[in-house]
């Protein structure tokens, strides 16, 4: 799913045909989350996935089988469709990492500002081409050429009297914790820009951003975003696993005590029942206790969920029905 996709849309197709290549999905990559990298990534969701910007109006959602290359075929032979004839009113959508409409994958009733064009510059700018199925390449292709028909545009008639409000996003979800956080006595400092990018990569420089930051102790230093991950190996996990995983070598560096979690606010990690996981500078002298392989080890493989499962520090809390990105909450004592 790209930044806000609905659970009921079948938009996260994209997302699995990146996974299918094992290549990053153009929504994140390691250099940041500009609005302009979002905004490719958004415009190639919508005309490779199932929202298409305000092309939601043609069909019922459903939810997306998982089949990537099959998923990648049905869309890409779809024009998306808005009937002029249908009531377009008020919808609320959620934001996990910019308060933008333009790139919030479950707003399918906000009109859409990319166009083929930047979906195409998006693949190239990520280089994935070679790893997308031939379905996906000849949508693209099509809709440049103009034999496709285009997502309906700001001024669009058949979005008359469409409004949409961002009832949530993931500035809430860090002011929650945030205050949470203060109320137990701990000096909070919330890191403002999204956590982006390769999950591993990721979590080493917050941590070197957390290092630097000017907090009193207790500290609690919060983060927030949606991260990626290359999945090149065998193995069980998600995002927010690698982040905790590639995570647990480094906090020692930080402080001599320390803990970190990472969570995805939907309740959902990957292919997993896990929300994400938890480690603390006790996490590799437990692991080495038990006889597990080094991280390292699980990272090549992706499979992080071993790892924690095995330590008993998977976190689990069940499906939340709403998603505002990924939570990272370190705490030094």
């Amino acid at each position: 799913r790209g930044p806000g996709h609905s659970r009921m849309d079948p938009g996260g197709a994209s997302a699995a045909r990146c996974r299918e290549s094992g290549r990053r999905p153009p929504c994140a990559r390691p250099g940041g989350a500009g609005r302009g990298r979002l905004v490719g990534g958004a415009a190639f969701r919508r005309r490779i996935g199932g929202a298409r910007g305000a092309g939601g109006r043609r069909q019922p959602g459903r939810q997306d089988p998982g089949h990537a290359t099959a998923a990648a075929r049905r869309y890409a032979d779809r024009p998306h469709q808005l009937r002029p004839q249908a009531p377009v009113g008020h919808q609320d959508v959620v934001a996990p990492l910019a308060d933008d409409p333009a790139v919030i994958g479950s707003g399918p009733t906000a009109p859409d500002p990319t166009r083929y064009a930047d979906a195409v510059e998006a693949v190239e700018a990520c280089g994935i081409r070679a790893g997308l199925p031939p379905a996906v390449l000849r949508a693209l292709d099509e809709g440049v050429r103009g034999r496709r028909p285009e997502t309906p545009k700001p001024g669009d008639v058949r979005l008359r009297g469409a409004r949409t409000v961002i009832i949530g996003s993931r500035r809430d979800a860090l002011d929650a914790a945030a205050r949470h956080a203060a109320g137990l006595g701990y000096d909070v400092v919330t890191l403002s820009a999204p956590v982006v990018g390769e999950a591993r990569v990721a979590a080493a420089g917050h941590l070197a951003l957390a290092a630097a930051a000017d907090a009193r102790r207790p500290a609690c230093i919060l983060s927030a975003g949606e991260t990626t991950v290359a999945v090149r190996g065998p193995g069980r996990g998600g995002r927010n696993q690698e982040f905790a995983l590639a995570a647990a070598a480094r906090l020692g560096a930080v402080a001599g005590v320390a803990g970190l979690v990472s969570v995805g606010t939907d309740g959902i990690d990957g292919p997993t029942d896990a929300a994400g996981a938890v480690v603390d500078t006790t996490t590799l002298a437990r692991a080495r206790a038990q006889g597990l392989p080094d991280p390292k080890h699980y990272l090549d493989k992706n499979d992080s969920y071993t790892f924690f499962e095995r330590l008993g520090d998977l976190v689990r809390i069940g499906p939340t029905a709403t998603n505002v990105g990924d939570l990272q909450v370190l705490l030094l004592p």
